[in-house]
This record gives structure tokens, C-alpha cells and sequence, in this order.
């Protein structure tokens, strides 16, 4: 699961519960129908990620002004906020 989890393009999250027999002996008891436990992905959604929707925006604006470059689009956009 954490090898699933760091491979995944974008945010994930590994959940791992521990029972801690010192302190609170019976905390899963609720869960005992569980056990030994449900293990696997629960929820995905492949969709692009922050960077893939930037990198598109970049390149459309690029097509749009006649392929100049990156420093140029920021220097433009800079310009006409003053």
C-alpha cells in the first residue's frame, strides 16, 4: 500500500491504526467484525494534477502569444498590472 501510495500522481494518504494495549486496552472492540482487518485502496480518482493543468495553461498561453517564452508571458502579465 505505501508503494501504491508514493507511485500515485499527486496527494495520498495511508491511514494505519494501532491498538495501544498500555493506555486504552479494548479501543477496537467496536471493530472486532473487522478484523483482521480491511486492507486495500478505498477511494482513487486519476485526474490531473496541479502541476499537468499549469503545464497546459503554460502551453496554451505560449501557442496563444506565438511560442515565447515563459519569462516573457510573466513579464507581460507584470506589465499590464501596473
Amino acid at each position: 500500500m505505501f508503494e501504491r501510495a508514493i507511485l500515485h500522481d499527486g496527494f495520498s494518504v495511508v491511514e494505519c491504526l494501532s491498538e495501544c494495549v498500555m493506555f486504552y486496552a479494548g479501543t477496537f472492540k467496536m471493530a472486532e467484525n473487522l478484523a483482521p482487518g480491511k486492507f486495500g485502496v478505498y477511494y482513487q480518482v486519476n485526474r490531473p494534477t496541479k502541476n499537468a493543468l499549469e503545464q497546459k495553461w503554460i502551453d496554451e498561453t505560449q501557442s496563444k502569444l506565438g511560442g515565447i517564452s515563459q519569462k516573457e508571458i510573466l513579464k507581460k502579465r507584470f506589465e499590464a498590472m501596473r
